[in-house]
């Protein structure tokens, strides 16, 4: 049985004795596919003993042939990493071993271990990057690229029916998962991303057609994202490419810079996202990669997503289940069109807390009434005016937050608008719903409840701890109580608990957003 087979190697291999080099204690991490054991100054990877269609490694031999071709390919861009293969025997206690003298078992890929701080996915968790960095990785994948091998045989790979079938063969996959009442996106996200796969490769078959005559589908690295990079003294590691199947690796260019971007948009890092990509395109002269990076950074997100989603099925991992949503909700991001969000609800109900993961779904900007209130009484040079929620003071503030959505919302690359505020007047909101017909961007208001108990102690502790740009207390909330009319006249709208786990309705606001931008499943 797998399973048992799978105890064996790690019963084993967990133990220091295990193995040739001396090492202080033995760490190990698991993927989908793999298992990694970490010594002090090795790294020794052994393939799990399964089948998940797209890799088949349900055989000593298949591991055998693999391991081999992780060691051959990934020697191109880290030859000095991959040291070569090794058997995995029984020792004399039974137990698998490095240095046992039994029968084989299994086999792993040796390799030198690399620092974690060069790592770059950790960097990026540090803040520790720079433009320079993203230069090197330029240089480095360019002529990766350019020496990489092409043929008949790979650049069939680029025809826009595989390429067409690989993207939806992902959908198809987390549709599977849903539908076995695992939540990784909704029906409405998935048939919106498919529409929208199968009408780019309509509107865009030219273009795939002559990336196959110019030669920029080549045997590539298919796995290029953050957690594959290492920033060595002297050079960038780049390594695990994808050895056990061909056709994941047989890739237009363009796929494998889509990936590593679209891990800095995962994490975080639009700007640099946007630099690397436009720097790749200019020192390689690719005047199509913009056209097509939207399409490829939404296959990758997908990718990440059904192995998330796949890597679930067998954890039951909460932690690998939020991460695929979250790469479904970053690949909808990528087609919806601009929008313009309203919270709308009383002091302490959860607008702004919920507004940031939101705005991370969404890729939009926030801005919060409670900044620009404070701003507007400095400008006027009046700090401590006692009637902070007057009319007069209300007035100013809306405008300056309609003046900085329309701003954002109808720049050259315009940017979503999430608008964090109040909004407990039908005269506050029809400014914003006016200005969203103006500039023809959907328009969508989420109206935020909470129990009284549980505003009151929020409002309570925010003003203790004095950190928050908000000055409302309890008897704000009970004034502008009085005064609010439901956003019954939105015809796009939301009502959610600010109590509620955002990740229910963050789909929930997707939904609309895809209903109210004009699409029908």
């Amino acid at each position: 049985m797998p399973g048992d087979h799978h105890d064996t190697i790690v019963r084993g291999l967990s133990r220091p004795v295990a193995f040739a080099r001396r090492t202080s204690k033995v760490e190990f991490i698991e993927t989908h596919i793999s298992t990694l054991f970490l010594t002090d100054d090795r790294v020794y990877k052994v393939k799990k003993a399964v089948d998940l269609g797209f890799v088949d490694f349900s055989t000593l031999e298949r591991r055998r042939y693999f391991c081999d071709e992780e060691c051959h390919l990934n020697r191109r861009l880290a030859p000095e990493i991959y040291l070569g293969v090794v058997d995995v025997r029984l020792d004399h206690e039974g137990l698998a071993s490095l240095t046992g003298s039994g029968p084989i078992v299994d086999h792993a890929v040796e390799m030198r271990r690399l620092p974690l701080h060069g790592m770059l996915d950790e960097r990026l968790d540090r803040g520790d990057i720079d433009n320079a960095d993203i230069e090197a990785v330029v240089s480095k994948l360019v002529d990766f690229h350019g020496t990489a091998k092409t043929s008949e045989e790979i650049s069939a790979c680029g025809a826009i029916e595989v390429i067409l079938g690989y993207a939806l063969e992902n959908i198809d996959a987390l549709d599977a998962v849903l539908k076995r009442g695992i939540d990784v996106g909704t029906a409405t996200q998935l048939a919106f991303l498919r529409d929208r796969t199968r009408e780019f490769t309509r509107e865009q078959r030219p273009l795939f057609e002559r990336r196959v005559e110019k030669g920029f589908i080549r045997d590539g690295h298919g796995d290029l994202h953050a957690g594959n990079l290492c920033f060595g003294d002297d050079t960038i590691h780049i390594y695990d490419c994808i050895e056990f199947e061909p056709r994941f690796r047989y890739l237009d260019v363009a796929s494998d810079i889509a990936f590593l971007a679209m891990d800095l948009d995962h994490r975080g890092y639009r700007a640099f996202s946007g630099y690397f990509v436009r720097r790749y395109a200019e020192v390689t002269q690719d005047d199509d990669l913009r056209t097509l990076i939207l399409f490829y950074k939404s296959y990758r997100a997908l990718v990440r997503a059904k192995v998330a989603a796949l890597t679930h099925e067998q954890t039951n991992s909460d932690d690998d289940l939020a991460v695929a949503r979250r790469y479904v909700e970053l690949t909808c991001s990528y087609s919806l069109p601009p929008c313009i969000v309203l919270t709308c609800g009383l002091p302490g109900c959860g607008k702004s807390y919920a507004a940031r993961p939101l705005a991370k779904a969404l890729d939009a900007t926030v801005i919060r009434s409670d900044v620009v209130r404070k701003k507007t009484r400095a400008a006027a040079d009046d700090p401590s005016a006692q009637d902070r929620y007057s009319n007069e003071e209300s007035d100013r503030v809306y405008q300056s937050l309609l003046e900085s959505t329309g701003e954002y919302v109808s720049r050259t690359r315009p940017r979503s608008v999430i608008v964090d505020a109040n909004f407990g007047q039908r005269i506050r909101r029809d400014p914003f719903r006016s200005l969203a017909e103006e500039l023809r961007v959907p328009c969508i208001i989420i109206e935020f409840t909470c129990e009284e108990a549980t505003i009151r102690q929020r409002l309570e502790q925010r003003q203790a701890a004095g950190h928050d740009p908000s000055e409302a207390d309890f008897a704000v909330h009970e004034g502008l109580r009085e005064r609010f009319e439901p956003p019954d006249e939105a015809p796009w709208r939301l009502t959610v608990s600010g109590e509620a786990d955002s990740a229910s309705w963050t789909h929930a606001v997707i939904d609309l957003l895809i209903d109210a931008a004009g699409f029908s499943s």
